[in-house]
């Protein structure tokens, strides 16, 4: 009997041994989807503890292996012996509402505190519900939240297998029109890019223009906090670009409160992964079939399939702009307490931000003269407009097209998908990167 009461079994040295050569066995998940300060490693996002422990008692019966260990004891060996975790989409955490929930007396100073966090709260969520409204019934304005969905793998199947095995991952950006409630899921395998601020900032490029053609005039859009993928200098960057050629009076990026960024895409994503749930997905463009007929009660989710040389990049055209960290007051810019950037069509060459929901905005003259010794001057924007940056197909590791080809060898693949997956091309040493900056 295993527990606090009774005897507890002795478990054998290779009773002990399997199970650790059992959760060695799962890949990780690329360290370019994880975060660089952390040394955990992560298992893929459809494992859970539980789940493992099913496919060891499934490998040990298979393999007439009679000496199993109990699940307590497969979860103290996971946890006392490896630095894991199960890979999720990346979230805010409201770190705020924990703490005050764990104070078991909260003095005043702590009430006032929370109180003033949720109040931050509530204004970013009136601000949303505010643009909501406004743009049903304003064809000039528009509003947008958007967000990445979790990692789409591929091949998808229910054969226990596939566990063991690195999976070629694909990439949903979606953007819900608040006005509209029509969804665009910009779509494109790990092979074409990752998932980072250049590859955001291209696909919100392509919706800012397409606002703008049908007669939007001014078009407030919505994230989570994400500093490598939403609230960084490039997609500031990029609007600042965008809105050179578009000529919008007004176009503003808010960040919703941390730890409380719910919103449309939510409901989009898990609209998904029901219809999905049951699927078996062998390439990319049956992922996009199956996200382009998920809804049913309404228009369908248009699906904009992206390859790499769709991608700008970004983070090599804001390079060339010097002045990304200082307002015309002399302060510096804390990127990470942002809430909102905006741009303005009469002040093109500025960025204005603010670190308070409806607060007052600052002014970042992206023209600021730095302190040099030669007193070179820089590009400016309107130069940068005749530059053509272009991301490169990325590729995939070495070890997870060896995974993807012996699910072909195993016949777990159809001979339809085979050259698919052998043609995949692999990446360079340069490219392993990760997404966050």
């Amino acid at each position: 009997m295993s527990g606090k009461h009774g005897k507890q079994k002795k478990w054998s040295a290779e009773s002990v041994q399997s199970v650790l050569a059992h959760i060695q066995s799962f890949p990780k998940v690329d360290s370019h989807y994880c975060r660089k300060e952390s040394s955990r490693e992560f298992l893929d996002q459809s494992l859970s503890i539980s789940e493992m422990y099913r496919l060891y008692v499934e490998r040990c019966k298979r393999d007439g292996n009679a000496d199993i260990v109990s699940s307590d004891k497969y979860n103290r060996i996971f946890t006392e012996n490896f630095n894991l975790s199960f890979f999720r989409p990346k979230k805010d955490r409201c770190d705020e509402c924990v703490a005050f929930e764990n104070i078991v007396a909260p003095n005043e100073d702590q009430k006032r505190t929370y109180a003033k966090h949720l109040k931050s709260e509530e204004k970013a969520r009136e601000m949303k519900t505010e643009a909501k409204e406004k743009s049903k019934r304003d064809r000039e304005f528009g509003a947008m939240c958007f967000d990445m969905q979790q990692l789409l793998p591929c091949p998808k199947s229910n054969s226990s297998t596939f566990y063991y095995k690195r999976k070629l991952y694909v990439h949903n950006l979606t953007m819900y029109d608040l006005g509209t409630a029509e969804v665009r899921c910009f779509m494109w395998p790990e092979f074409e890019a990752r998932r980072g601020a250049s590859e955001v900032a291209t696909c919100l490029a392509k919706f800012i223009e397409e606002k703008s053609k049908g007669g939007c005039r001014d078009l407030s859009l919505f994230s989570d906090n994400c500093p490598g993928q939403n609230r960084n200098r490039f997609v500031a960057f990029m609007f600042c670009e965008t809105n050179k050629r578009v000529q919008l009076d007004k176009l503003s990026l808010t960040f919703l409160q941390k730890g409380h960024t719910e919103n449309e895409n939510d409901s989009v994503h898990s609209v998904i992964e029901k219809s999905t749930k049951h699927a078996v997905i062998y390439s990319p463009e049956q992922w996009y079939a199956a996200v382009r007929t998920a809804r049913k009660s309404k228009a369908p989710y248009y699906v904009e399939e992206m390859t790499h040389s769709q991608f700008v990049d970004y983070k090599t055209m804001s390079q060339q702009v010097k002045n990304f960290n200082v307002d015309d007051e002399g302060d510096k810019v804390k990127w990470s307490n942002v809430r909102e950037f905006t741009v303005y069509g009469n002040d093109a060459q500025a960025l204005y931000i603010t670190y308070k929901y409806g607060g007052t905005q600052k002014r970042v003259d992206l023209q600021r003269r730095q302190r040099s010794s030669g007193g070179n001057s820089h590009a400016t924007v309107t130069e940068m407009s005749e530059l053509l940056y272009v991301t490169s197909q990325c590729g995939i590791s070495k070890l997870k097209k060896e995974d993807l080809i012996s699910l072909c060898q195993a016949g777990l693949v159809p001979v339809a998908y085979h050259s698919f997956y052998k043609s995949l091309p692999l990446c360079s040493a340069d490219n392993e990167g990760s997404d966050e900056d």
